[in-house]
């Protein structure tokens, strides 16, 4: 189901965002600003978004990070 989700719904509306960024030349904030005033709000979500992933794969990558050091010096901070 989410395969068919992200194909059906996922896929087009990546593309309809690229194809955006690329007509209006300018940052998500203020594309969906010139296509529609009150779309503005969707351009800092799209800016919000990102960032909230970015945050979160950071942790993901200290997580994995550590467990790697501590794999290979096998010393553990819980023993």
């Amino acid at each position: 189901m989410y395969c068919l989700c992200m194909v059906v719904y996922g896929i087009p509306m990546l593309y309809l965002e690229m194809m955006i960024g690329q007509i209006a030349q300018v940052g998500p904030m203020r594309a969906f600003q010139l296509i529609f005033p009150l779309l503005q709000g969707v351009g800092w979500m799209v800016c919000l978004l990102s960032f909230l992933r970015a945050a979160n794969y950071n942790i993901l990558n200290t997580y994995s990070l550590e467990y790697a050091v501590e794999s290979l010096v096998g010393i553990s901070k819980s023993t």
